[in-house]
């Protein structure tokens, strides 16, 4: 399969973000930085519900349950202000290691065709055209983006930098 160097990039990721999570505990984790903000608990627990999307349009199994998460953590979704009413900080980080380890257990098993296959996205098919370049996005730029917002928020607590 040839999205391998996103593959790198994704490995790379997990320990960045593995990092970034390692001195984050639950009674940090829902508290934003600004009302609105995207806490901790938000980012994990999105990537984990967009990770398990990705691994379903590369034809696998989602370790995510898409119906309950995807409406808390998915696209267009608000950050609750408590761990009350959803999973907690421990369930977040092991579904986002989860997902990971299902994603490299699967990349060298896609077949070209469907890689090459039109992106089931519409809305991003006119940049993101194939499965391929949507999983890339995906596993990279997508995780990329939200463990820069995770490294803000230890920024703006005080924490020191990792990168």
């Amino acid at each position: 399969m040839s999205i391998d160097p996103q593959l790198t990039i994704y490995r790379f990721l997990r320990g960045y973000g593995d990092g970034l999570l390692a001195d984050i505990d639950a009674g940090d984790a829902f508290r934003p930085v600004a009302e609105g903000g995207h806490h901790p608990a938000w980012i994990v627990g999105h990537l984990a519900t967009i990770g398990g999307r990705g691994i379903a349009m590369l034809g696998g199994d989602s370790p995510v349950d898409d119906n309950d998460w995807g409406p808390r953590f998915g696209i267009a979704s608000e950050p609750s202000v408590g761990q009350a009413d959803g999973p907690g900080w421990e369930e977040l980080v092991g579904a986002w290691h989860t997902v990971h380890e299902v994603t490299e257990a699967l990349v060298g098993h896609i077949a070209d065709e469907r890689l090459d296959a039109p992106n089931p996205i519409e809305r991003r098919r006119d940049v993101l055209p194939t499965v391929r370049d949507m999983a890339g996005f995906v596993f990279t730029a997508h995780e990329s983006l939200h463990l820069g917002q995770l490294s803000a928020w230890r920024r703006v607590q005080g924490r020191p930098r990792l990168f």
